[in-house]
């Protein structure tokens, strides 16, 4: 006979036996009681639940108490329909069916041969006695309680987690499911439920979803069968930790295994921070300890893990102080550290809130002010914003994310204030999560930040709440126009209390203004600062700026940034507010940029009422001789007086870096007239352009530096580009004129009263071209020829780029925007959006003239050395002809005029322009000088633009009518029957009326 080892009991009547494990877990084999019939206990399945059948539990558990873990002895009867009927004996050699019978939890099943019936006279007498006892299934009257009322699921699982928190309750494992999952049972309360063991979890087996089919982890079935050997249909007492996906959290009470420590100690688990919070610190500590050991090991899932590149989280730490500059966003702060210099560090092992519409399509406000629809995010920058900056905090860096394409480095750091970990404060509120980990991850301790997670989980705060957050309805008075709509509102309702969201330059910010729900632009009265150098997206520098204009700009940042400020408004300038910034100490910004030298008086600030603290803070800064006012600043400077008739206006020299030519600029900010929009009452008034009243700036190269007399001839610079950084125009600003493109759907209101025309016969612009697409009006684009080097070479590179580069940036499309697309041949274009709908996006492609249709998936971010290179087709209109008015000849005409002059190298001769629209001849770049629309005209295929606002008569029109006269007496095509264009006249003649 064989022995092997019971591992389950299936329903009463059959038993799950295995082998010793070799090398990885055993096969398994099922047996059934030869004549023997059992009751069997409850089923579910999808279509229906089925109940016990009498006394079919008590047989199940008299069987599992019995058998379960312990060795048997079998020998097989026979085998019909695939199954061993068989019969079993314990290792005592004691006869479970007889065992069964005696006890009246099994009827014999008779046989019709009487040899079998001979064999069975022993057990028959048995069961006659049972019977005559009245036991088990034989009894008369069964009790209900020998069926079970079950509940298959819990439906509340909060609701029994309340109720049983932290208490033991006795259980059996009925199923397992990985090392670490399995089904369990209550028999106190008939209540099956799926269990995950607290603070531990083992490798994944693979998926029976069909539709998310997912491999098995490595050590999954030996994770399973380790526990399965010890735990399978055993009585256990759970301890009721949480819940956690639709699962308890429980921890395994048993009185021989400590099965969560004997799965890490072997290996087969390692620690899951999300679910360890539950449980008590010493039972942490201990589960980290075995865990430990097994990495120590090298056991299991941690054998192929490289020691020696291991280096523990203090190894890495390291400890510096900074101040913090501003809480950028609910994750991360600008810190300025010891030795100045200034880095955005991020929150270490937390996530911040971002809503679903945090970077919506319908966002008024840009990509800066996103912060403003995400509530909770928001919340959480205020939070920091409001107790962190300006003080000072101990960093520890926990690691960095290199750089990856254009994602920059990232430092990410534990930030602590006054010995308290900031990121569990921040959790603590519910404006930030935990963030999860891979297992292998070497980590700091995350139980404090997860049992932050958990009290304000509990408590349902911040993004736990079951209520959803209010959105913030800001007001954007960043342009002008709404600026002169709110003015007199503003004017009459100051003083506002602010915030300050960003510096602009030295004396210009972006104001958040809380009570009101409003986002101004606000410039100091009564100062004018040095302009401030220009960085581009890519940290290039575009324009060096004014000496000082980088102190200034880090001056205000350190000491204005994001502090809660009041405004009071004085005047208004194209999109400017403009006023007194008093700070939380109470303290004038104009006053204090004054004192510390980076800042000159303005010259109208005479009619304010900070007049003379203006004044006194500028001549300490002098006496001091701080920053502009340095000996080396003074000694490069000439203060000369210009007459202006009125009064004397001092006017400085200062030198630049760089060699430009000497030029005068006006200080006021955008070089425009500030607008007096209280009734000439406001202390700025329109400015006179006259130079008498104006103070200007002489720049000149250093070796022209001198004393400049009043009578010097200097010529103003009337194109002069504003001094302040946030008006300055980008790269990608220098270039939106590129990105004008032609909509045929607009041909209809091409002219307007103002219509302007430019005649351009003499001397008219002649290049070649290439013809790129021809649209249904005869109109097309066209590429110039000389150019195709710089094209190919684009080309080129957007083929390495994105070939090599499988993992580009994904496009966030916006209308007006440059893209790259992959078109049907499957290269890669430059292209615009010109309209988003809900799946597909319209683009016009840059360079070649054609549109299409296309989904996000072919789109994907251009590079910005892709958008210097400007756009390569024009749109171009024949110039003095049109289609011809006959609708069934239109198609055909535009097909021939297509066939000939499509990807060809011609010769285009602009002619005029009507409303940016240019007007042109083509003709073939031989000796032959053919034109084409002459030769349409001159068939009938074309028609004479007879359009009273098209240009006078010329030589090339005359020439033109002379070919049409031609085509309409030799009745060529759409002259055949006459003259077309009296059709409608000759109808109307005969009665006929066009519907």
């Amino acid at each position: 006979m064989d022995r092997k080892i019971v591992k389950q009991i299936i329903s009463s009547d059959s038993v799950r036996i295995r082998g010793q494990p070799v090398r990885g877990p055993p096969a398994e084999e099922t047996l059934n009681f030869s004549h023997l019939t059992l009751p069997r206990t409850a089923r579910r399945t999808d279509n229906q639940i089925i109940l016990d059948e009498p006394y079919a539990w008590t047989t199940r558990e008299f069987l599992r108490k019995l058998l379960v873990g312990k060795y048997i002895r079998y020998k097989v009867d026979f085998v019909a329909s695939d199954r061993k009927y068989c019969t079993i004996y314990t290792d005592s050699n004691e006869n479970v069916a007889h065992i069964l019978v005696r006890n009246g939890l099994a009827r014999i099943r008779r046989p019709k041969r009487k040899i079998t019936m001979d064999a069975l006279k022993d057990i028959i007498g048995l069961e006659e006695t049972a019977q005559t006892a009245g036991l088990g299934v034989w009894s008369k009257s069964p009790t209900n309680n020998c069926i079970r009322n079950i509940q298959w699921k819990i439906e509340d699982l909060n609701a029994f987690t309340a109720k049983y928190q932290n208490t033991k309750l006795k259980a059996i494992i009925e199923f397992t499911r990985g090392g670490s999952t399995f089904r369990a049972y209550f028999p106190e309360l008939a209540i099956y439920s799926m269990t995950l063991i607290s603070g531990i979890k083992c490798p994944s087996m693979p998926s029976k979803d069909v539709t998310n089919l997912q491999p098995m982890q490595p050590f999954a079935d030996q994770a399973e069968f380790f526990t399965t050997a010890r735990l399978l249909q055993r009585d256990v007492q759970l301890c009721i930790d949480s819940n956690l996906d639709n699962a308890l959290l429980v921890t395994v009470h048993h009185p021989t295994y400590d099965i969560a420590c004997e799965l890490l100690e072997e290996g087969f688990a390692y620690i899951n921070n999300a679910t360890i919070v539950y449980l008590k610190p010493e039972l942490r500590n201990k589960y980290r300890e075995c865990e430990k050991n097994a990495r120590d090991n090298n056991k299991k899932i941690w054998k192929d893990r490289n020691a020696s590149n291991i280096t523990t989280s203090k190894q890495n730490i390291v400890y510096e102080n900074a101040t913090v500059i501003s809480a950028i966003r609910g994750n991360s702060l600008e810190l300025e550290f010891d030795d100045g210099s200034v880095k955005r560090v991020f929150f270490s092992n937390i996530k911040s809130p971002i809503s679903d519409n945090t970077f919506s399509a319908n966002t008024s406000m840009s990509n800066a002010y996103s912060l403003f629809d995400s509530p909770y995010e928001f919340e959480a920058r205020e939070y920091l914003r409001t107790n962190y900056v300006g003080k000072v905090v101990q960093m520890y860096t926990s690691y960095t994310l290199p750089q990856n394409g254009q994602l920059k480095e990232k430092l990410y750091a534990i930030i602590k204030f006054k010995n308290v970990d900031i990121r569990e404060q921040l959790i603590k509120l519910g404006l930030s999560t935990v963030r999860k980990f891979r297992h292998d991850s070497e980590q700091m301790h995350l139980d404090q930040l997860y049992d932050a997670q958990q009290y304000a989980t509990n408590r349902k705060l911040g993004m736990h709440s079951d209520k959803n957050p209010k959105n913030l309805q800001i007001v954007d008075l960043t342009n002008q126009k709404k600026l002169l709509q709110n003015y007199s509102v503003m004017i009459r309702n100051a003083p506002f209390v602010a915030v300050v969201e960003r510096i602009l330059t030295g004396s210009r910010f972006k104001l958040y203004l809380p009570n009101e729900s409003k986002i101004i632009n606000f410039l100091l009265a009564g100062v004018e600062c040095p302009k401030p150098p220009i960085v581009t997206a890519d940290n290039k520098i575009a324009d060096t700026g004014e000496m000082y204009g980088k102190e200034v700009l880090q001056y205000s940042k350190k000491y204005f940034l994001q502090r809660t400020v009041e405004i009071k408004i004085d005047a208004a300038n194209n999109s400017n507010f403009i006023g007194w910034l008093i700070l939380p100490d109470k303290s004038n910004a104009s006053i204090s940029l004054l004192s510390e030298g980076l800042a000159f008086v303005h010259q109208r600030a005479d009619r304010t009422t900070y007049y003379s603290k203006l004044l006194e803070a500028q001549e300490k800064a002098k006496k001091e001789m701080k920053n502009l006012w340095s000996e080396q600043t003074t000694e490069n400077n000439t203060y000369i007086h210009l007459e202006d008739g009125v009064n004397n206006v001092i006017s400085k020299i200062s030198p630049v870096v760089n060699n430009r030519e000497m030029e005068i600029r006006s200080h006021e900010p955008n070089c425009s007239d500030y607008k007096n929009f209280a009734n000439n009452k406001n202390e700025y008034t329109t400015i006179n352009n006259s130079i008498s009243h104006q103070e200007h700036v002489i720049t000149a190269a250093p070796n022209n530096i001198g004393k400049l007399k009043p009578n010097d001839n200097l010529s103003m610079n009337a194109n002069y580009i504003n001094c302040h950084l946030d008006n300055t125009p980008t790269i990608r600003e220098k270039s939106d004129h590129f990105y004008t493109s032609y909509d045929p759907r607009n041909d209809s209101d091409r002219y307007n009263s103002n219509t302007t025309i430019s005649i351009r016969e003499n001397g008219m612009p002649e290049y070649y071209v290439i013809v790129t697409r021809v649209l249904d009006d005869f109109s097309f684009f066209a590429q110039n020829a000389d150019t195709s080097f710089e094209r190919d070479n684009l080309m080129a590179d957007m083929k390495t780029e994105f070939d090599n580069n499988t993992s580009h940036i994904p496009f966030n499309p916006v209308i007006g925007r440059l893209c790259a697309s992959r078109f049907s041949d499957g290269e890669w274009y430059r292209a615009m959006v010109e309209k988003i709908s809900k799946n597909q996006i319209s683009i016009f492609y840059y360079d070649y003239g054609n549109r299409e249709n296309a989904s996000v998936a072919r789109l994907a971010e251009l590079p910005q050395r892709f958008h210097i290179l400007p756009r390569q087709c024009n749109h171009y209109r024949l110039a003095y002809v049109g289609c011809v008015p006959i609708k069934s000849m239109q198609k055909e005409c535009v097909n021939l005029f297509s066939a000939n002059v499509l990807h060809q190298r011609l010769k285009l001769t602009q002619v005029y322009t009507i409303n940016n629209d240019n007007y042109a001849i083509l003709t073939q770049p031989d000796n032959s000088q053919t034109d084409f629309a002459l030769n349409m005209v001159k068939n009938g295929l074309a028609i004479l633009s007879v359009s009273e606002i098209e240009p006078p008569p010329s030589d090339i029109y005359n020439k033109y009518l002379i070919a049409q006269q031609s085509a309409k007496s030799g009745r060529m095509n759409m002259w055949q029957y006459g003259d077309i264009r009296f059709v409608e006249e000759d109808d109307n003649q005969f009665g006929y009326q066009k519907k």
